[in-house]
């Protein structure tokens, strides 16, 4: 089936070609989520009846995979019923009918949330889905009068947070350009080629909103996010403004002139130099490998790499792997190389918590492929209820209860029950494995460390060519590697799946303020700090993507950059509007936001004594992680205060 691309989600915008074939539509309609089609029927007729008893999905008992309660709870008579009008209304919408509620809103959309998962739903969450889901008719952001001459924006990075800037700024007017270091785009998903890569949250929300896709599968591997990616680069023209295989050095601001200089070379190591009124950061904090000083690194013989950097054309069949470190990287590369290798042994310092997904490994159907081009609605709806999953339902496990009893295991109630489910999830591959079970059991809280999804994880660790050894790695040899403990395993190859440089933020990259005070210095050893995770005072102008203090424990990435791109254009569009030079938090204000950072964390997960994890720098303070829920953040970043900053009139040249 061929992929479309709507403007949004909100897909009134379906076009039709004549009416539905009836019996076609009727087929689909089999496959459908009812919940989904309740939605959209509403939105359809605008009856109410659709939201209330006896149609209104129950929600799921306990044991229930969520993944699997598309039926919503109700009996075969009541989904049939529901299936009978859904075709009756799409028959008469495809024959010219509009629809009802085409853009639901405020109380509207809150109730409509609310019944669609089964539960109640806090009205603040109603303008971020609106958004989310494409039913916010406001206005991109962009300028509204002239843009002064010379007045350009330059991106650093050409990744997701990179191209999410890019399509802002290309519809908003406002002059600008990429500086990409590699040769195309993507970030991450170009650079992470090692078997089993994949993304492991739904794809269906690791997709931009103005941009949906067919996928092929619910959680789609390496190669079709880099198609996805170039896919949007190329439909939105995108590639006109980035300039491939240039690396920034450095930028320096010029506080007479309010502008950024930016020092940078192209693949054939020339220097360059460019400027821009503002600058943004794309730069992630997934680029630089981290490989830790193990003695003996370089008498290793055979090919020993970070899994970030494997080898094109790598022949590891029937060869002895050798992977260190056991997270979200480690945990695709081992179940994806098993079956091909001579053997595996993991070693392992910290075991991670993982969940079960039903999901994982389909294949997306034709069926919803054919409902979500083709019924109005009705992929927004799915993407919501897979949201909710993962967006703030976990927030209130994340805190610590003072008088939890069982502080070693968990820190509150519901943090307890979910460790309990985990835990069967784990017995029902392992219970015959008792060398296993301690192995791979977590001695810290849940969500201490990134909740990761089963791929097949504990089934490859049962294949018997493959040894866990749950110990660190001390030495590396010329054949092979030794743990703390003196046990040594031969090896052909060696991967490193050891993380990154996640604390260092911007990597090497050197940015000089007022005062020509270096960034890093400012900030202190691997301490960045952020207002609203986007500016910092002294560095006028400059923003960031994915900044300090930013990530949240759920929902996704691409709607995160779609808010900051969107929040750095409105930014951008007032300094045009208002002829505004340069803007910068105060700081006391940004002093303030920091410290209530550190002290809401304090009482955190992550700052559980049993907690490692790359949320922390190496002194101990949490900076990649904030404390609000998604939905709080999403209101704190949704527009400028401009209150909050210090502003320069602009001085236009002489």
């Amino acid at each position: 089936m061929a992929t479309t691309h709507p403007r949004s989600l909100n897909d009134a915008s379906i076009s039709m070609v004549g009416p539905f074939d009836e019996d076609e539509l009727a087929g689909h309609l089999e496959e459908a989520s009812i919940p989904a089609v309740l939605m959209a029927l509403y939105q359809l007729t605008g009856d109410h009846k659709w939201l209330e008893e006896p149609y209104a999905p129950l929600p799921p008992p306990p044991e229930a995979a969520e993944d699997d309660w598309d039926h919503g709870g109700l009996s075969p008579e009541r989904q049939a019923e529901v299936r009978g009008a859904a075709l009756e209304a799409l028959i008469a919408w495809s024959q010219g009918t509009p629809p009802a509620v085409p853009a639901p809103q405020g109380d509207v959309l809150t109730e409509m949330m609310s019944v669609c998962v089964s539960e109640t739903i806090d009205p603040q969450y109603s303008p971020m889905m609106a958004t989310h889901l494409g039913f916010d008719d406001s206005e991109d952001p962009h300028p509204t009068g002239p843009i002064p001459d010379g007045f350009s924006c330059l991106v650093i990075g050409a990744g997701i947070s990179g191209l999410a800037m890019a399509y802002r700024l290309q519809i908003a007017g406002i002059p600008f350009r990429v500086l990409e270091r590699g040769a195309e785009v993507g970030g991450v998903w170009r650079d992470n080629v090692y078997p089993g890569a994949g993304v492991d949250t739904a794809n269906e929300l690791y997709s931009f909103t103005f941009f949906p896709r067919d996928w092929s599968m619910h959680y789609a591997k390496r190669d079709e996010m880099m198609t996805y990616l170039k896919e949007f680069t190329d439909h939105y023209d995108l590639r006109r403004y980035i300039e491939f295989g240039s690396t920034v050095v450095e930028a320096r601001y010029d506080e007479d002139r309010q502008i950024w200089k930016v020092r940078y070379t192209d693949s054939e190591g020339t220097e360059h130099t460019a400027e821009a009124s503002a600058l943004v950061t794309a730069m992630g904090i997934f680029a630089e490998p981290k490989i830790p000083p193990i003695q003996g690194l370089s008498t290793f013989e055979g090919p020993l790499f970070h899994s970030s950097q494997w080898p094109e054309g790598l022949d590891y069949a029937g060869k002895r792997l050798a992977v260190v470190g056991t997270g979200a990287s480690a945990m695709q590369i081992v179940p994806a190389t098993a079956d091909q290798a001579e053997s595996v042994t993991v070693f392992q310092r910290t075991p991670s918590w993982i969940k079960p997904s039903a999901k994982y490994f389909e294949r997306v159907s034709d069926s919803y492929h054919w409902l979500a081009n083709h019924v109005p609605y009705y992929r927004a709806w799915m993407k919501f209820r897979m949201a909710w999953r993962g967006y703030d339902r976990v927030f209130s496990s994340l805190w610590i209860d003072p008088d939890w009893d069982r502080p070693d295991e968990s820190i509150n109630a519901r943090n307890h029950a979910l460790r309990d489910n985990l835990l069967k999830h784990i017995r029902s591959y392992l219970s015959d494995r008792s060398d296993l079970l301690g192995k791979v059991t977590p001695r810290y809280p849940v969500y201490g460390k990134r909740l990761l999804l089963d791929n097949g994880w504990y089934g490859a660790l049962k294949k018997p060519n493959v040894e866990l050894l749950d110990e660190a790695v001390v030495e590396i040899l010329p054949h092979g590697l030794r743990t703390e403990s003196g046990v040594e395993r031969d090896a052909d190859i060696v991967i490193m799946a050891t993380g990154f440089q996640t604390t260092h933020y911007l990597g090497p990259t050197r940015i000089h303020g007022r005062g020509g005070v270096e960034l890093h210095e400012f900030w202190g050893d691997e301490n960045a700090l952020a207002y609203l995770g986007l500016m910092t005072p002294g560095y006028p102008n400059l923003f960031y993507t994915y900044g300090p203090n930013s990530q949240g424990t759920g929902g996704s990435f691409t709607a995160s950059a779609e808010q900051q791109s969107r929040f750095i254009v409105q930014m951008i569009s007032k300094m045009i509007d208002d002829g505004i030079g340069a803007v910068e938090p105060k700081r006391d204000l940004f002093e303030e936001y920091n410290a209530t950072i550190d002290e809401k964390l304090e009482s955190s997960i992550w700052a559980h004594p049993n907690v490692t994890t790359y949320y922390k720098n190496r002194h101990g303070r949490i900076v990649i992680v904030r404390p609000w829920s998604m939905v709080e953040f999403w209101h704190m970043q949704r527009t400028p205060r401009m209150d909050d900053y210090v502003v320069e009139p602009a001085r236009r040249p002489s």
